[in-house]
């Protein structure tokens, strides 16, 4: 019995030296074996789970795009509302806009101050609401008026016409439909006369952008220059 019990310890002891009876290192590496498939499932989940700061990123990137298009059609919608208001300053139209303080009682238009924005259809155009139209006796390519159907549509003071550059003129560029905008330049008194043709003047422009006609001449009411 004693040889016996020799041989079975002497298998335990060889067994023990090579990890066969090592139930530690037997469950230590079960688990470490478990560690590894939960960081394969692991990185299997990341690769098929969406890209939420993507996702995110795009959904801002979303958001600040319509509220670029509708601060634009705020902006459009706001131009057709100040222009062609009475002002004394840039300040009284708004941010974007300029008081163009040589039409008179001021007029508000696109721009900043110390001049109007100038527009050129179709590379430039004006706001939504607006027309660009030549600006009388003026280099500039054109400006934004306020268009009307009729006088009622404009301030005190201004007609619904159509605006040419050179009054008169039948090749002189003008204003694609009626504006609000003054008969007359002031200092510039030939266009009062109601018939451009005619060289001799039927009445003075006033400051105001109205006419006053001479002794011998009437007021066309529809034109408000001096037949």
């Amino acid at each position: 019995m004693s040889s016996c019990r020799m041989l079975i310890l002497l298998v335990a002891v060889a067994g023990l030296g090579c990890g066969w009876l090592d139930p530690v290192a037997h469950d230590s590496g079960a688990a470490d074996a478990g560690a590894a498939d939960g960081a394969a499932d692991a990185a299997a989940a990341d690769v098929g789970a969406p890209d939420r700061g993507a996702s995110d990123r795009g959904l801002a990137d979303a958001v600040a795009h319509d509220r670029g298009l509708a601060d634009r059609s705020a902006g459009d919608a706001s131009a057709a509302l100040v222009v062609g208001n009475a002002c004394e300053t840039a300040i009284e139209c708004g941010a974007g806009f300029d008081c163009y303080t040589e039409a008179p009682g001021g007029y508000c238009m696109p721009g900043a101050p110390g001049g109007p924005t100038a527009c050129r259809d179709p590379e430039a155009p004006c706001p939504a609401g607006t027309v660009c139209s030549p600006l009388p006796m003026h280099a500039i390519s054109g400006v934004c008026l306020r268009p009307c159907g009729d006088d009622g549509d404009c301030r005190e003071g201004y007609r619904c016409i159509f605006v040419e550059l050179f009054y008169g003129d039948p090749q002189s560029p003008r204003s694609p439909e009626k504006v609000c905008w003054t008969v007359c330049e002031h200092g510039v008194d030939q266009m009062c006369n109601d018939d451009p043709a005619i060289s001799s003047l039927h009445g003075t422009c006033r400051e105001d952008g109205t006419c006053d006609c001479g002794d011998r001449f009437a007021l066309n009411p529809d034109t408000g220059r001096c037949l």
